[in-house]
């Protein structure tokens, strides 16, 4: 685990991974639904959550622009003012609207943020090719729970990680929200059959980092992360870096 060399194709293809995270989603952005109010009034938060303040009032008639949804809230944008409403404020006016039942979820969760997710991520490890696969559940608008399996593999060694991960998003109302990450976990790490004298070795390891992500289409998105490792072996303990960018599927 100790002895690593360059491996320049991951690299190469974590900046393409960057660069697909950067180009795509102004190409995958959809033009905001336009709505009349049938409510009796639309309370407007200045995040997507009850614990943000309420800024403004909009009554019935006023025309909206539901722009993008996160969890339960969506953030509209009227001539008066623009913020976030809760879901249920919203029933009444888009049944109004004349939308079908079909149209409404089109409208409604364009941009939808579910409670699981998934994701599949490539990048480096040092300088070693990793691959991750994760899952998570939103516990609340900010914080969500993460356990993930990857692999790195090196020339002399492979790592196995299992990690189960905080993930924080203090600003979930950007368009592309960053996030922070803080976990524990296993490394495992295998040398190669080849190697004459080897052994498997095992660590408890601590990780923080941050990233940033964004939302392509409805059950799509892209995400990014940098994360610090401190790794304690029997024989002692090391540091490394990771990096890492993939898709993330929402449900």
């Amino acid at each position: 685990m100790h002895c690593y060399r360059p491996d320049m194709s991951a690299r190469r293809l974590f900046r393409g991974l960057l660069v697909l995270l950067a180009l795509l989603p102004g190409m995958a952005a959809a033009a905001p639904a336009q709505v009349e109010v049938r409510d009796p009034f639309l309370d407007l938060y200045t995040g997507p959550g009850r614990g943000y303040p309420i800024t403004h009032s909009i009554g019935r008639g006023a025309a909206i622009e539901i722009q993008h949804r996160h969890t339960d809230w969506y953030r509209i944008r009227s001539a008066q003012a623009d913020g976030w409403v809760h879901r249920r404020q919203l029933r009444a006016t888009l049944a109004a609207a004349g939308a079908g039942r079909d149209t409404r979820s089109a409208i409604l969760d364009r941009h939808i943020e579910g409670r699981l997710r998934a994701g599949v991520s490539v990048g480096v490890f040092e300088d070693d090719p990793v691959i991750a696969f994760w899952g998570s559940v939103r516990l609340d608008p900010t914080w969500t729970l993460a356990l993930s399996l990857g692999q790195a593999a090196g020339d002399f060694s492979s790592t196995r990680m299992l990690r189960l991960e905080g993930v924080a998003q203090p600003w979930p109302e950007q368009r592309f929200p960053v996030h922070l990450l803080l976990g524990i976990g296993r490394f495992e790490n295998v040398p190669r059959q080849t190697l004459v004298e080897s052994t498997e070795e095992d660590a408890f390891a601590f990780s923080a980092g941050a990233g940033i992500s964004t939302q392509l289409e409805q059950r799509l998105g892209l995400r990014a992360d940098w994360r610090w490792h401190h790794a304690r072996f029997d024989g002692g303990s090391d540091n490394y870096h990771e990096f890492t960018a993939g898709f993330v599927l929402l449900f």
